[in-house]
C-alpha cells in the first residue's frame, strides 16, 4: 500500500522527520517496502530511483546479522527502524536537492525570458 505524507517538505526536513515516517511505515507489516524518490544528478536533471527495504522477517532470516554477536528481536527492530530512517532521510535530501535545482532553473529561465 502507499503511505502519503502531506506535511513533509514544507520546511527543510530533519532526521526526526525521517524517524516519524519510518515509525509510521513500521507500524504496518510488510515483506518488502519500496521507497521511490527523485535522485539528484546535476543542476539540470534528476532521475526517479527506487530503494527496496526488506521487512523484519527478511532481516531476521539473514544469517549474516548473527555473525558477530547474539541479537534479540528488540535489537533487530531498532536496527530496522534506524536503517529505514536512514534510507528515508537520504531520499528526502535527494528530493530537496532535485526540487531546489528545478526552482533555480525555473527562475533562471524566467529571468532570461523577461
Amino acid at each position: 500500500s502507499v503511505i502519503p505524507y502531506h506535511n513533509l517538505g514544507r520546511s527543510q526536513a530533519s532526521f526526526t522527520d525521517a524517524i516519524d515516517v519510518a515509525e509510521e511505515a513500521l507500524s504496518t507489516e510488510y515483506d518488502t517496502a519500496n521507497i521511490i524518490y527523485n535522485n539528484f544528478v546535476n543542476v539540470v536533471s534528476y532521475k526517479t530511483k527506487g530503494k527496496e527495504v526488506p521487512g523484519l522477517e527478511a532481516v531476521e532470516s539473514n544469517d549474516g546479522i548473527y555473525l558477530y554477536d547474539e541479537v534479540d528481536s528488540e535489537v533487530l527492530k531498532c536496527y530496522q527502524e534506524f536503517t529505514l530512517a536512514n534510507i528515508i532521510h537520504h531520499a528526502i535530501k535527494e528530493q530537496e536537492a532535485s526540487e531546489q535545482s528545478a526552482r533555480m532553473n525555473a527562475m533562471e529561465n524566467a529571468t532570461r525570458n523577461a
